[in-house]
């Protein structure tokens, strides 16, 4: 007796079928070694070279081919880019006298592989009706008239009495889906297939070689010599047929087949299986266009899964934007969700959702009951599974059949959280499914002609089954839908419940404190980027450079604000912009140095020093070090005698004839951004072998890591338009943050002002008065620490005409209330904002 645990599917699975030691005999196969000298051959050669395959085994090349034939060989081989790739050369004249070949050759491990076959002449495989069919495809209005068409595309090309589009399910087993037969053959449309038709290892096979040709399921093949081993012919489109496959193949009744792979996202999605009731075999033509054809239509599969996934996340921006403007800080996480809990359950079809949050739930849909929920959730959190989790039997899931696994069979859940969880589950009732199955899919177990292993079924008439405990199936579409839901719901839901916690314990002057203060910095940076947008715009040479350099500068500005954020607006580290912008930039970070003790920035010298430090890199990887493969960055910090926090660049491996004579926006930023913003000094050398650069910022902008922490004030940011018809006298801007001033000084250049002062803080505006009185002024009301209060006072006393500009709506009522004659103008502002406010200034005066 034979031990029946023994005799099981796995005899299939375990078949080494790339591994058989023949070939099909409507051609030959040659083995070189890296020499080019011939290591192994299919006995038939000598039908085509007049030796024998022992004879010619160990002869070189030039022993089997022409000089030609072995160059152009020799071509095909170096062009394969990969381990699976096979190059073809059709209507070769190969062999004197022996008529055209087609050749086929790929890479078997160390074994190059040269297949032979005579060519055929047909015109079914015609590039003209490869493009005449591929314009065809994409005019199908729907997915079926898409794979009714494909089966006919893929008859016509081969010429096969059968042409199955055959698509795998999530259980491996596959379904005919469409078909194109001829007139007196029987259909096979609808018939469900096992997974074990098509075992793992063939499966496998698929995936690397496209294209699987059997000519005659009676051929018993030729024997490769090869020696003691074994060749891996699994790239092989002569590769012979496993006994068991053959014996299918010959209780279905077919006489030859064959499959070319259709794969998706590098998954074997479906194949098209062919079918001839005599031997047949086509063209390497043929099948090389069978195989264009079969890429073709998966881009086209691909493209409209890609339509059905972008109408998926629009639905999950829908509801981001529902969540977003709806969040409200005054009530629970659950509470807000439970608002939109019918929306996000009509997102998928299902028949009930239970919305779980922090202990509580809700259901939407058919009732559910609370024993069960909490029983579902208890299984749930002891699972293993982290992500998107999805089962259409739910009752061959649970631990213990509970009565939800009664009224429901599938389930979808969309974690929300770690343990304890949070999340939303969908629920799906029975459907139950009728599957016709070709034959009965339980194979028998049985002695058969192969010996102690499962023997193919010889009856393929329909055998339906009724599936029960099934749900009707999750989509790949609705798959990627409850993903794009989890992403949604965890950046903006679940984030805000700490903030939640924290809100609520809060008292109302500390939330209007906050509120105040986060209105402030996104009018500010708004106007930041609006100015470096404007002076961007103004020196880039064409669309792509002007891209690349917004780009950059943007990005930089928001590692600076994303890191400021990670630090809550306190200090962060001088180390995390140079490793971030290196990161982003250089090409090679290994030629970019630096050395320097542990120093945290504020919040204002953390963001100029990034722009800085960008502009630098980008500069350097342009036009300077990093440009040449053998400069690189030196990067060092210390503090100064004076408690300064002193900076270097030295770029090196680079010669410099002459200094640049055009200077941009980058280098206004390099130059006057410390300067300006900071207080500090800049000092920027273009040596012979590089350029250097020194910067110096004050003490109160930076601290060493152990140092305690210190208040800091905000930057003002903001945009200045075109303002009204100008004068040519001294025109004072009072604006702490440079890029902003800089903004408002060329606007107001362009405008004919040309004797523009900057000052960054009321003690050099009340200077730059003393010395000369100014036609108008323009004042940043907030200058961190300290308004500008004192300097509209000497303004209004001197009856010069000047201009409020201010991020925070209280502060602005209070100078409103001190200056009710000045105009004012909120962050951010337009050009026409500014011109209008210069315009009243002036007449008021």
């Amino acid at each position: 007796m034979y031990d029946s645990q023994e005799i099981n599917i796995s005899n299939c699975e375990r078949e080494p079928i790339h591994l058989l030691g023949r070939i099909q005999s409507f051609g030959l196969l040659l083995c070189f070694n890296a020499d080019w000298t011939l290591t192994a051959a299919s006995e038939n050669v000598s039908d085509f070279f007049d030796a024998s395959a022992q004879s010619l085994i160990g002869q070189p090349i030039e022993r089997l081919f022409s000089e030609s034939v072995k160059i152009k060989i020799r071509r095909a081989i170096v062009g394969l880019e990969h381990s699976d790739d096979s190059e073809r050369l059709l209507n070769l004249e190969v062999i004197p006298g022996k008529g055209k070949m087609d050749v086929a050759v790929h890479i078997s491990g160390d074994d190059l592989i040269v297949e032979l076959e005579p060519s055929q002449v047909t015109e079914k495989a015609s590039f003209q009706t490869l493009r005449r069919i591929h314009q065809e495809v994409a005019l199908a209005q729907d997915f079926n008239e898409l794979i009714a068409r494909a089966a006919r595309h893929m008859s016509l090309i081969t010429g096969y009495d059968r042409v199955m589009v055959y698509r795998f399910h999530a259980d491996q087993s596959g379904e005919v889906i469409a078909e194109q037969r001829n007139i007196d053959v029987e259909s096979y449309l609808g018939l469900r297939y096992p997974a074990s038709d098509i075992p793992a290892q063939a499966r496998a096979l698929y995936l690397r070689n496209l294209t699987r040709v059997i000519a005659d399921v009676n051929d018993p093949g030729v024997p490769i010599r090869s020696g003691q081993r074994t060749l891996d012919l699994s790239i092989s489109t002569l590769r012979t047929v496993s006994p068991i496959h053959l014996e299918y193949l010959q209780n279905m009744g077919v006489q030859a087949t064959m499959s070319v792979s259709i794969r998706i996202d590098g998954k074997l999605w479906g194949l098209f299986a062919c079918h001839n009731y005599s031997p047949y075999v086509p063209s390497l033509q043929q099948r090389s266009v069978a195989e264009v054809y079969a890429e073709t239509l998966a881009l086209e599969i691909r493209s409209r899964m890609f339509e059905e996934e972008r109408i998926a996340s629009e639905q999950a921006r829908q509801l981001h934007l529902r969540l977003v403007t709806s969040l409200e800080t005054s009530v629970s996480l659950f509470d807000n969700l439970v608002v939109h809990a019918q929306k996000m359950h009509q997102l998928i079809p299902s028949d009930s959702m239970v919305l779980v949050v922090a202990g509580e739930f809700h259901v939407s849909g058919d009732p559910v009951s609370s024993e069960d929920i909490q029983l579902l959730i208890q299984q749930l959190n002891q699972s293993e599974s982290r992500g998107i989790f999805a089962v259409d039997c739910l009752s061959d899931w649970l631990y213990e059949r509970l009565t939800l696994a009664d009224r429901y069979a599938g389930m979808l859940v969309v974690p929300l959280s770690r343990r304890p969880r949070d999340m939303l589950i969908y629920l799906r009732k029975e459907q139950a499914q009728t599957v016709n199955w070709a034959g009965n899919p339980e194979k028998p177990v049985e002695l058969g002609p192969n010996g102690i292993r499962l023997t193919p079924r010889k009856s393929f008439e329909a055998w339906k089954e009724i599936r029960r405990g099934y749900s009707e199936p999750w989509t790949r579409s609705e798959l990627f839908l409850a993903e794009q839901v989890k992403s949604v719901l965890l950046e903006v839901i679940v984030r805000n419940l700490d903030e939640y916690k924290r809100v609520v314990s809060s008292a109302q002057q500390q939330k209007d404190v906050l509120i105040h203060e986060l209105n402030h910095r996104v009018r500010n940076i708004l106007g930041l980027m609006s100015s470096i947008v404007s002076q961007t715009s103004s020196v880039s040479g064409d669309v792509n450079e002007y891209k690349s350099m917004l780009g950059g500068r943007i990005q930089s500005l928001a590692v600076a604000q994303s890191k400021l954020t990670e630090k809550n607006w306190s200090y962060a580290p001088l180390r995390t912009i140079i490793e971030t912008e290196v990161e982003a930039i250089a090409t090679l970070p290994a030629r970019v140095r630096s050395s320097g003790p542990e120093i945290d920035l504020t919040p204002k010298a953390f963001t100029t020093l990034t722009l800085v430090i960008h502009e630098l890199l980008t500069n350097a990887v342009k036009y300077g070090a990093l440009k040449s493969s053998s400069g690189s960055v030196q990067i060092d910090w210390k503090i100064g005698t004076a408690g300064s926090l002193e900076f270097h660049w030295q770029e090196l491996g680079v010669t410099i004839e002459a200094p640049p004579t055009h200077r941009g926006f980058g280098s206004v930023i390099i130059s006057r951004s410390v300067p300006h913003d900071l207080g500090g000094d800049a000092r920027i050398e273009y040596q012979r072998t590089g350029l250097l650069a020194t910067f110096s910022i004050p003490p109160d902008h930076f601290r060493l890591s152990d140092d305690l922490p210190v208040d800091n004030a905000s930057t003002g940011v903001t945009e200045f338009p075109s303002a009204p018809t100008p004068n040519t006298d001294k025109v004072l801007i009072l604006e702490d943050n440079m890029i902003i001033a800089f903004d408002i000084e060329q606007v107001l250049a362009s405008l004919g002002y040309q004797n523009i002062v900057l000052a960054a803080s009321v003690s050099e505006a009340l200077k730059v008065i003393e010395q000369g009185k100014p036609c108008l002024a323009v004042l940043d009301i907030n200058l961190g620490t300290d308004n500008s209060e004192p300097v509209g006072r000497e303004l209004l006393a001197l009856s010069v005409p000047f201009i409020f500009a201010t991020g925070y709506n209280e502060q602005g009522s209070l100078f409103q209330r001190l200056f009710p004659k000045v105009p004012f103008v909120e962050k951010p502002f337009d050009k026409s904002d500014i011109a209008n406010a210069i315009r009243q200034a002036e007449q008021s005066v």
